[in-house]
């Protein structure tokens, strides 16, 4: 993915995050709106990392490359660690639906913006072709 379209994404992401909890805590209450926070930060934070890490993996240095593999490995297991503490302790009492549909957010998110992205790189291509640029 380009650069322009990962931050697009994010920033979308934030948006839907921030507005979508607004909405959901007077829409349907509080736990359902800190579940879908929670799940929508966390996929954020992620993606992020994510995007960062298979960078480095692909495109380091060889000699890195295995660090960055092994702090693949650490990124999953500390995101599933901090999932499981989420929920078996009750400090946040989060709503799971609101978590998964939460976490879920990221995947429609990266399908509007890619899909929006397309369009737009079409649309620069017709422009480019008929000369109005």
């Amino acid at each position: 993915m380009e650069k322009k379209l990962l931050k697009d994404i994010i920033i979308f992401q934030t948006v839907v995050m921030v507005l979508f909890s607004v909405v959901l805590f007077f829409v349907v209450n509080r736990s359902f709106s800190l579940g879908f926070f929670i799940g929508s930060l966390l996929a954020t934070i992620n993606f992020v990392a994510l995007i960062f890490v298979i960078t480095k993996i692909f495109l380091g240095e060889p000699k890195t490359q295995l660090l960055y593999g092994f702090l693949f490995v650490v990124k999953l297991s500390l995101l599933g660690g901090i999932i499981f503490w989420l929920f078996k302790t009750s400090l946040f009492k989060l709503n799971v639906l609101g978590f998964i549909i939460g976490i879920s957010t990221l995947f429609l998110v990266i399908t509007i913006s890619s899909i929006l992205s397309k369009r737009e790189n079409v649309q620069e291509k017709e422009n480019v072709n008929i000369g109005v640029i």
